[in-house]
C-alpha cells in the first residue's frame, strides 16, 4: 500500500510538474504576445515620423501613455515627435523619462532638445555621449557648429524687441508668415488651426489666409479668413504683397501665385510661370514694385532639393535666366527672400553660421564689386536655436515667424522692434507751486539704467526701455519726490510725441507706486531713418507748455565765489572692495560735475584713483587707474571731451585711513581741478542737450 502510495505521489508530482510548465509556457507566450504588439505599435509610430504625420503620431502616442507612462520607446518617442512641432519643453521631459537603451540616436536628440531649450552647458555635455557612426552624415558637425554660434551671437549686444504678437493670431497650431501693408495697419498671415476637416498628407489642416487690423487700442484685433484665397484641400499660404499692397503672391501647392486687387475685389490666384519649374518646389519669393525683378527659392536647380534663392529679371516683356545668388546659398536650405526699401536684403538659411534651424540672415548687393556682401546673421533675440523663418520689415518695424521656446506652439508670428529704447522729454514741475523744478535728478531703472538731470525751466530728457516694466523716479534735494512703473508702448502716426510732463509733490512724502504700472504712449514716425532715442517731438517743448515757469532761485550759481570742489556738493566716489564700477548713487554725483563742465569750457578736471592697503603695489596702482578711468569713461558718456580730463592713479600711496578696520574710505576717488577762477555771473544754460 506504501508503495502504491508512494506511486500516486509521483504520478501527482509528474503531473503538476506538467502543469506548471505549461503554464509557464502559456504566460510566456502571453509576454512575447504582448511585446510584438508594443513593438508594432512603436513601429507604427515610427512610419507616421518618418512621413511627417506628427500629429497622428502623438495621438497614437499619448494613447498608450496612458497605462505605459514609464514605456522606455514610448517616452523617447514622444520626446522626438515634440520636437518636430516646436514644443520644445514637453520634449526635453518625454526625453528624460527615457535613456540610451531606447534607440542609438538617445544622446543626440536629448542635447538637441536641451539646445532648443537653450540649456547650453547640458546640450554640450551630451554632444559627448553621440555616437557619430549613427547620425546621418554630417549631423554631428551641424549642432556643435550651432553651439558655437549661439555662444558667439549670444555676446553680441542686439538692440532689439521681439514680441509674441499673442493668442489672438498665435495658437497652438501653426501661424506664420506676416506680411504688412504699407500703411502698417493691416497684417496677412498663414495658418493652419486646428481641425478635423480637410487633413493634409501630414495629418494637419491645409495652410490658408488670415488678416487681420490694428484697433483704435492697438491691439489686433481677432483674424479673419482671407475668403478670396480660401482653399478646403490645397495649402494656400501668403508670401509677399507689392505694388502698394495691389497684388499679392501665394503658395498653392509648391508653386507661386499672383493676384491683383481691382475694384476692392481680389482676383483669383494665377500661376507665376516666369519661376515656377516642373516637379520643382517653389516657396517664398520677393517681387518689386516694379515687377520688374523676382528673388525666389526653389529647389529645381538641386539634386538633394535643397532650397537655394534665385533672381531673374525684365527688359520690356523678356525675362532674364535665372541667377543663383552666389555668395548667400549653401548646402542646406536657403528660403525666404525679402529687400527691403532700403536696399537690405534679408533671407532665411539653415547653413552660414546659424545658431539653430533656419536663421534670418541679411546682406547687401556691392554694385561696384558686382557681388553680395558676406551675409551678416541678425544675431541672438532676432534669431534662436529654433527656426527663425520669413523675416520682412518696413522701417523700424518688422514681423518673423519662430518656433522659439517661448511660444504658443508649433511656428508663430513675431513683431519686431529694431530698437529697444525710445527718447521722452518733459517738465518736471510742483503741482501745488507750479514752479518748475531745476536739477531734479530723474533715474530709470531697467535692464539697463539711465540718468537725467532737469535744466532751469525743469525740463529733462531720458532714454527708456520699450514695451517693458520699468521703474522711474525722480529726486529733489535729496528727496525722493516721485517713483512710479512705467510701461513705454510705441504707437506709430504720421508724427512724433515723446513728451511726457511729470507733476510732483515736492511738499508731501512720497507713499509707493502703483501695482499695475502706468503706460506711456510713445508716437514715431516709422521710417527707416527715423532713430528712436533721438526723436523730436513734433512742435517746441516750449509751445508745449502751459503752465507759468519761473526759475526755482533767481541768484546767480556760484556768483563771485572762486569754484572749487565744495561748491558743486560733490561727494569723494568710493569703490567696493576690489572693484571699479560705478554704482547708481555716484552717477548722479557724477551728473552735477558733468553739468558744471558743461558750461564752463575753459575748464578741465583730474580725477585721483586710490586704494585700500591689501595688495601689491603694482596691482593697487592699476586698480587706482581703473577706478579713475571707470569715471572718465562716465564723464564722456556725458558728452564732456576726453581731453578735459586727466586719470591718475595713487594706488595706496595717499590712504585717508591707516588701520585695516577702516580700509574702506581709502577705495575712492578724488578730484581736482586743474584751474579756478572768479566768476562776477553765470547764467544757466537754457536747453541743456541730453546729460543722462
Amino acid at each position: 500500500m506504501l508503495r502504491n502510495i508512494e506511486e500516486e505521489l509521483n504520478e501527482y508530482d509528474m503531473r503538476l510538474a506538467i502543469l506548471l510548465t505549461t503554464l509557464l509556457l502559456i504566460g510566456s507566450s502571453l509576454e512575447i504576445s504582448a511585446q510584438t504588439i508594443d513593438q508594432r505599435q512603436h513601429k507604427k509610430i515610427k512610419r507616421l515620423i518618418q512621413k511627417n504625420q506628427y500629429n497622428q503620431a502623438l495621438g497614437l502616442i499619448e494613447s498608450l501613455l496612458i497605462e505605459n507612462e514609464d514605456d522606455i520607446t514610448l517616452n523617447y518617442l514622444a520626446g522626438i515627435t515634440k520636437l518636430k512641432v516646436y514644443q520644445q519643453e514637453e520634449a526635453l521631459s518625454y526625453l528624460m523619462k527615457s535613456n540610451p537603451s531606447a534607440d542609438e540616436k538617445y544622446f543626440y536628440f536629448l542635447a538637441l532638445a536641451y539646445f532648443l531649450n537653450e540649456q547650453i552647458l547640458q546640450a554640450k555635455e551630451t554632444v559627448k555621449n553621440i555616437n557619430e557612426s549613427v547620425l546621418d552624415f554630417g549631423e554631428l558637425a551641424l549642432i556643435k557648429n550651432h553651439l558655437v554660434s549661439y555662444e558667439r551671437q549670444q555676446k553680441v549686444i542686439s538692440n532689439v524687441y521681439v514680441k509674441n504678437m499673442g493668442e489672438t493670431i498665435n495658437s497652438d497650431a501653426h501661424e506664420y508668415n506676416g506680411v504688412m501693408t504699407k500703411d502698417q495697419k493691416f497684417v496677412v498671415f498663414t495658418s493652419r488651426k486646428a481641425s478635423t476637416d480637410n487633413l493634409a498628407l501630414d495629418g494637419l489642416t491645409y495652410e490658408e489666409i488670415y488678416r487681420t487690423e490694428l484697433g483704435e487700442d492697438n491691439e489686433w484685433q481677432n483674424p479673419t479668413k482671407f475668403e478670396y484665397h480660401a482653399a478646403k484641400s490645397h495649402h494656400t499660404a501668403t508670401v509677399a504683397m507689392f505694388d502698394n499692397d495691389q497684388k499679392m503672391i501665394t503658395y498653392h501647392d509648391e508653386d507661386l501665385f499672383l493676384s491683383e486687387l481691382k475694384d476692392g475685389i481680389w482676383s483669383g490666384p494665377t500661376p507665376l510661370s516666369v519661376v515656377n519649374g516642373e516637379d520643382s518646389a517653389e516657396t517664398h519669393c520677393y517681387v518689386n514694385d516694379a515687377f520688374d525683378t523676382i528673388y525666389y527659392a526653389t529647389d529645381y536647380y538641386t539634386e538633394e532639393d535643397n532650397l537655394d534663392l534665385y533672381m531673374i529679371t525684365r527688359q520690356g516683356n523678356k525675362w532674364s535666366e535665372a541667377k543663383p545668388l552666389v555668395g548667400l546659398n549653401t548646402p542646406y536650405h536657403d528660403d525666404s527672400p525679402y529687400m527691403a526699401a532700403n536696399g537690405d536684403f534679408y533671407f532665411s538659411s539653415q547653413g552660414h553660421n546659424s545658431i539653430g534651424g533656419y536663421d534670418i540672415f541679411k546682406s547687401k548687393f556691392d554694385k561696384k564689386e558686382g557681388a553680395w556682401e558676406q551675409p551678416m546673421n541678425m544675431g541672438y533675440q532676432i534669431n534662436s536655436p529654433s527656426d527663425d523663418i520669413y523675416f520682412n520689415t518696413f522701417g523700424k518695424i518688422a514681423y518673423l515667424s519662430s518656433g522659439r521656446v517661448d511660444g504658443f506652439g508649433n511656428l508663430d508670428i513675431y513683431r519686431v522692434f529694431l530698437f529697444d529704447k525710445v527718447n521722452i522729454q518733459g517738465q518736471i514741475v510742483d503741482l501745488n507751486s507750479n514752479q518748475a523744478l531745476a536739477g531734479a535728478i530723474v533715474s530709470i531703472k531697467g535692464a539697463e539704467n539711465s540718468l537725467a538731470i532737469s535744466d532751469d525751466k525743469g525740463m529733462y530728457s531720458v532714454d527708456v526701455p520699450i514695451e517693458t516694466v520699468f521703474d522711474m523716479s525722480v529726486s529733489y534735494e535729496n528727496e525722493l519726490i516721485y517713483n512710479e512703473k512705467h510701461l513705454a508702448k510705441v504707437l506709430f502716426s504720421d508724427y512724433n510725441d515723446n513728451v511726457i510732463h511729470l507733476s510732483v509733490d515736492i511738499s508731501g512724502k512720497y507713499v509707493g507706486h502703483q501695482d499695475e504700472p502706468k503706460e506711456i504712449a510713445i508716437k514715431m514716425v516709422n521710417d527707416f531713418t527715423t532713430n528712436p532715442i533721438e526723436i523730436v517731438p513734433a512742435d517746441s517743448l516750449d509751445n508745449l507748455l502751459t503752465l507759468e515757469i519761473y526759475k526755482p532761485d533767481d541768484r546767480p550759481l556760484f556768483a563771485g565765489k572762486e569754484i572749487g570742489l565744495d561748491d558743486l556738493h560733490l561727494s569723494i566716489v568710493h569703490f567696493e572692495f576690489n572693484k571699479s564700477e560705478l554704482c547708481v548713487e555716484d552717477k548722479k554725483e557724477l551728473m552735477k560735475l558733468a553739468m558744471h563742465l558743461h558750461d564752463h569750457a575753459e575748464q578741465k578736471i583730474q580725477v585721483i584713483g586710490h586704494t585700500d592697503l591689501p595688495g601689491s603695489i603694482v596691482y593697487n596702482k592699476n586698480l587706482g587707474r581703473s577706478r579713475a578711468k571707470a569715471i572718465k569713461e562716465f564723464l564722456i558718456e556725458l558728452d564732456i571731451p576726453a581731453e578735459k580730463i586727466v586719470i591718475v592713479s595713487k594706488g595706496e600711496r595717499e590712504p585717508l585711513v591707516t588701520t585695516q578696520l577702516k580700509n574702506e574710505e581709502n577705495r575712492r576717488a578724488e578730484f581736482k581741478f586743474e584751474k579756478t577762477y572768479s566768476i562776477v555771473k553765470q547764467e544757466l544754460a537754457g536747453n541743456r542737450q541730453k546729460i543722462y
